[in-house]
């Protein structure tokens, strides 16, 4: 398996649409592994301010959140060394660092992150960057401080996370210059997530892989199933008029969105509910028991989400793409909070944040 330094060379430096693809920010693996590269030269000049030689190298850059901690690191990397003319060249020294922009929510106010200053850079000349093998890695920690987990404050931090270079033997001109990489760190500590305070990259959007588990197979099966057929799924019609579903969630570009607001989950349950009462009877509950389980009224777009069941759009019109099916009472609570609720905790899915569910290899028996 190739390591994340392998991976993030590898991958071809081209501008892409979407939010997943290159942009100023670089590539993100997942919402918590990141990566940039970028070429440059240092340039020596004669007295009339000509170029009279170079020196070509590719600085590389990792950057690693965690899911359950406020802290991050970066490392970066220098490869690709070439020189050309260059009437210093190998011995001439490179430094490459890293620093925080200010907060993007408010500009101008300095950063929420804070720097360890004993691993803010690295030093060491060309030669040395050449023979070390990657084994010369500028480092550099950054830390968002935090309160206790309390009520609905999320203690959203952001910081632009930057890399740089110096070069002390310049001869002209500044001796520093920054890289193009600008990448966007959000920390919470929000207490709705089972996992304490952590960091995300907010532009990497997140896919729930779905797949096949026997003792959850009616969830599966129903999510699948709403998200293929739409229209053929519960409710059919609404006072006698047939629903033309378009159930979201399925595809990057039609995701749906998560809810802290308990006033949404409860709208969207209380709906969900009048209409398994409807389609199955006022006692779908007891109606159901299978093997001496209960029924339960389960639903997609979840609860939890702001397209569920109550969703209206912006003439205040019910939407009415979701749908509903009675399973199995103590299975279904236990994949929300075994699968879906975890996994809303290891992304970081906050309050206003998109995801959809992958249907590629879910692994459904014939």
């Amino acid at each position: 398996m190739a390591t994340d330094l392998e991976w993030c060379r590898s991958i071809p430096q081209i501008r892409m649409t979407g939010l997943n693809g290159w942009t100023k920010n670089g590539h993100a693996k997942n919402r918590y592994t990141s990566c940039f590269w970028q070429y440059r030269n240092f340039n020596r000049y004669d007295n009339a301010n000509n170029v009279i030689g170079y020196i070509s190298y590719r600085v590389t850059v990792l950057g690693y959140l965690q899911p359950n901690n406020r802290e991050f690191d970066y490392r970066g990397y220098v490869d690709k060394i070439t020189q050309s003319n260059h009437p210093v060249g190998w011995v001439s020294r490179l430094r490459i660092g890293f620093s925080i922009s200010e907060d993007i929510n408010s500009p101008g106010q300095g950063s929420d992150c804070d720097t360890n200053p004993s691993n803010q850079h690295r030093e060491a000349t060309f030669a040395q960057w050449h023979a070390s093998g990657d084994n010369i890695v500028a480092e550099a920690t950054f830390s968002t401080p935090s309160g206790p987990r309390v009520g609905t404050n999320e203690q959203r931090d952001y910081c632009l996370v930057r890399v740089w270079a110096y070069f002390p033997d310049a001869n002209v001109g500044p001796k520093g210059v920054q890289y193009a990489m600008k990448q966007l760190v959000r920390c919470d500590s929000a207490l709705y997530l089972y996992l304490a305070g952590g960091c995300v990259y907010p532009w990497s959007i997140p896919h729930m892989k779905l797949r096949y588990e026997p003792q959850f197979m009616q969830q599966v099966v129903h999510i699948w199933f709403a998200l293929k057929y739409p229209k053929s799924t519960e409710p059919k019609t609404i006072r006698g008029v047939s629903l033309n579903k378009d159930i979201p969630g399925g595809d990057l570009n039609d995701r749906i969105t998560r809810t802290a607001d308990q006033d949404v989950n409860k709208r969207n349950r209380a709906r969900s509910q009048r209409t398994c009462k409807k389609i199955w009877g006022r006692s779908y509950v007891t109606q159901y028991i299978h093997q001496g389980i209960v029924g339960n009224c389960d639903e997609y777009p979840f609860a939890s989400t702001y397209e569920g069941a109550a969703h209206r759009d912006s003439n205040n019109r019910l939407t009415n793409n979701w749908s509903v099916l009675v399973i199995e009472e103590r299975a279904n609570q236990d994949w929300g909070s075994q699968r879906l609720n975890v996994w809303l905790g290891n992304e970081r899915i906050l309050e206003g944040d998109t995801y959809w569910i992958n249907l590629d290899n879910v692994g459904l028996p014939g």
